[in-house]
């Protein structure tokens, strides 16, 4: 399902972590014109709520699997090996 050039610049906003309003500022339109792009996007893709576009539109946009890298190991649970220290719930189990 492409996306016109507005609806990649409003999804690219959002996920900056820009409100309504301030993609609505960014781009040059009313926030009801952003309402409306996102309802028109979820109605496109079946979907009822933002949560579930958010879903939609990540699965439909992920980057494509790079060979050359393997795929990050999955922590352990208790476990946060890129700081080298246990996790919280580790440290509440040994009683820290």
């Amino acid at each position: 399902m492409p996306l016109d050039e507005r609806q990649r610049k409003l999804v690219a906003l959002l996920l900056a972590g820009h409100t309504d309003a301030s993609a609505a500022g960014r781009l040059g339109v009313s926030p009801r014109t952003v309402t409306n792009i996102l309802r028109s996007l979820m109605d496109r893709l079946g979907v009822d709520n933002r949560f579930q576009l958010g879903v939609a539109l990540g699965s439909r946009m992920r980057a494509p699997d790079r060979p050359d890298r393997p795929p990050r190991p999955v922590p352990i649970r208790g476990e946060m090996p890129e700081y080298g220290v246990p996790g919280p719930s580790a440290r509440r189990e040994a009683g820290a």
